[in-house]
């Protein structure tokens, strides 16, 4: 017996091979093997009763009978890493072998086996309980309790020198067992883990390849590991104003250009060059570049040189007919090459509301021309006395007449100026008098007789000088713009707001969970396109025939604290009146509204509403104007995406529509969560 610990030692040893043989076998079943059903338990139980079975051939003998060896290791590991059903199996060809064996050591040694694989089954709730790995001192505790229990099972043997045993053998068994489970359980785990992170990788592809199929977004996904590493090469080799240096070279451009490799193309950019399939894109990116597409490319390596996340840029390119469209690029860039491998590079048409841009430009330029001096509004201010003189035609456009009299001052003209404009009027009429200036010439928004307000053009001159110089009077046109500046206006809010979404799909590509895509689509709204509050919610029915109420799930905003009173409103808006009072219930919500129709709901004024509702005075205090409220349906659920903006009326038809667009890409995203 006194050679035991190095014999138990050396079994260990030579088991090497034995536990490296069933770490490769174990990793070859977590990756084929599906993880519910029999199939998996049973073909562990397989595995860690063999292994158990080969450890017992090489058995260390304390006396003919009575035999020990690590098959305790493989019983309990294998139950705690292959459940009840891999247990059973492993426990029943372990002790039908010991049984094989025969011995007075027969009896205990199968109460061995079933004590081995208990503790590992209890161990497997233990640790699945409280959500850690299996690492560390949890190991170490597993292979005291399975080799204790042992040891207390060899006392029952039929044996003279027990004491021995006890203070001479147990200390090594425990050891050296102890530190085989430790081993073992380790690598076990570490198997476990990394098949769990590559099936999470696997998820993430998968989901990644349905986004950038499914997007209406023209997408490319670009390999620009090489060019970064090109640029970092001239980091390298000294170079200070990446900039200047390929302007100066432009062959090194030209040799980055040719690093570039598409990987892949999704539906909408073979639609948009007007190509045949994928292959015909890819194989034929080039010859869709433009001669400005160089100065495009040049913008995206400086803008990996100066570490910025995000590249937004118009260039033109071409179709397969060979006609040229306007394009806006974005993509995010790569901090380091390393990460650049796919990167999603998003294109959109933006020719037509170029067009639309120089058509009104080229319109406000001939009204310009046309108006000056035509049948235009005239008035004429005298600045000594403040008085003010204007021609009917000034006070028709702005529905001025007897009922209404126009202003007979200029303070008074003045007062008639939305607020956001008077200061304005003023700088520029200031600069006129102090002769820096030879004109003055301003848009602005005019309060009209019945209420609203108008774009008008307003010019003037100094047309009298005292003998000292100093003006006396100035005389000006009115013109009404009103048509041609809404107009310019809703195209520049469209163009953000398509710059807007199209940075909100960048964000749903790159969020990572359910959450973080609420709460980046919210954020991202109100960042870019400046609405007061946006917020996601929940729909939730307590029971039949019940008013829906709506958990808030994710908010961003200023006006954020007006989603701490929405039960409150929605309580108020759903009462029931008393009985015999006979009055009817109170307005739904708008939210409350999309939830039970399904249909998108626009209020284009809260607080000028017509209707006796509960939520008007707390929209007046969050200073909320105008809302869309958007349900988005998913299969066991219905959400609810609540926009708010400060101004009325912004939600007109384009903005509704390309709103609409972008929450039916945000199902997708939730869906494939």
């Amino acid at each position: 017996m006194s050679d035991f610990l190095p014999r138990l030692t050396q079994d260990l040893i030579g088991n090497g091979t034995l536990i490296l043989a069933l770490c490769f076998v174990y990793r070859l079943l977590v990756q084929r093997l599906p993880a519910a059903g029999p199939m998996r338990g049973s073909a562990m139980g397989l595995l860690f009763g063999s292994a158990a079975i080969l450890s017992m051939l090489n058995a260390v003998t304390y006396q003919p009978g009575v035999i020990f060896d690590g098959r305790t290791v493989m019983l309990s590991l294998g139950a705690l890493h292959g459940g009840p059903l891999a247990a059973g199996i492993a426990g029943l060809l372990a002790a039908a072998y010991r049984l094989s064996l025969g011995g007075p050591g027969t009896l205990i040694g199968i109460l061995v086996i079933a004590s081995a694989c208990l503790a590992g089954l209890a161990a497997r709730v233990f640790f699945k309980r409280t959500e850690e790995d299996r690492r560390g001192w949890r190991l170490l505790a597993l292979g005291l309790a399975v080799h204790g229990i042992a040891v207390a099972l060899f006392l029952l043997l039929p044996l003279q020198d027990r004491a021995r045993i006890l203070f001479d053998l147990a200390p090594a068994y425990l050891g050296v067992l102890t530190l085989g489970t430790w081993i073992l359980g380790l690598l076990l785990a570490d198997i476990d883990r990394y098949q769990h992170f590559e099936q999470l990788l696997r998820q993430s592809r998968d989901r990644f390849r349905f986004l950038f199929q499914s997007t209406a977004t023209a997408m490319l996904d670009e390999d620009l590991s090489e060019v970064y590493r090109g640029v970092e090469q001239l980091r390298a080799e000294g170079v200070s104003d990446l900039r200047s240096h390929l302007r100066d070279n432009p062959e090194t451009l030209s040799a980055l250009i040719q690093r570039v490799q598409v990987r892949a193309v999704n539906p909408a950019a073979i639609a948009l060059f007007g190509e045949h399939s994928e292959r015909d894109l890819m194989q034929g990116i080039d010859r869709h570049f433009a001669p400005d597409s160089a100065q495009t490319f040049l913008e995206g390596l400086c803008a990996y040189w100066e570490g910025r996340d995000w590249l937004r840029q118009e260039t033109r390119m071409a179709r397969r007919d060979g006609s040229l469209f306007q394009a806006l690029l974005a993509m995010p860039i790569a901090s380091r090459p390393e990460d650049a491998r796919h990167i999603p590079v998003n294109i959109i048409d933006v020719t037509p509301l170029r067009q639309r841009e120089q058509e009104l430009r080229e319109q406000q330029s001939y009204l310009e021309g046309v108006l000056w001096g035509t049948d235009a509004g005239t008035w004429e201010w005298h600045i000594p006395s403040n008085g003010l003189r204007l021609n009917p035609r000034w006070g028709s456009l702005l529905g001025y007449d007897c009922d209404h009299p126009p202003p007979a001052t200029f303070e008074a003209r003045r007062q008639l100026l939305h607020a956001d404009d008077r200061a304005r009027s003023d700088r520029l009429l200031a600069r006129l008098l102090a002769g820096e200036n030879s004109a003055y010439d301003c848009e602005l928004r005019y309060a009209r007789a019945g209420g609203g307000w108008q774009w008008m053009l307003e010019r003037g001159k100094v047309t009298s000088r005292e003998a000292s110089g100093r003006p006396v009077r100035i005389s000006g046109t009115l013109m009404d713009i009103d048509t041609r500046r809404r107009a310019v206006d809703r195209a520049t809010r469209l163009a953000a707001v398509r710059e807007a979404l199209l940075y909100c799909h960048g964000e749903l590509l790159r969020a990572g969970s359910r959450q973080a895509i609420l709460e980046r689509t919210v954020q991202a709204l109100v960042r870019t396109r400046g609405y007061r509050l946006a917020w996601l919610g929940r729909v939730r029915v307590s029971a039949p025939g019940a008013l829906p109420d709506i958990e808030v799930l994710a908010r961003a905003g200023e006006a954020i604290d007006f989603t701490d009173t929405l039960g409150e409103l929605f309580a108020l808006s759903g009462r029931q009146p008393a009985m015999g009072q006979g009055q009817p219930p109170a307005p739904l919500s708008p939210s409350q509204l999309a939830a039970l129709s399904g249909d998108i709901q626009v209020v284009d004024d809260l607080v000028d509403d017509t209707r006796d509702t509960p939520w008007k005075a707390r929209a007046a205090e969050c200073e909320l104007r105008s809302a869309m409220i958007i349900p988005m349906p998913l299969e066991t659920e219905t959400l609810v995406l609540s926009l708010y903006s400060n101004l009325p009326g912004v939600f007109v038809d384009e903005e509704r529509r390309l709103l609409e667009d972008f929450s039916r890409n945000l199902l997708i995203a939730l869906q494939n969560l």
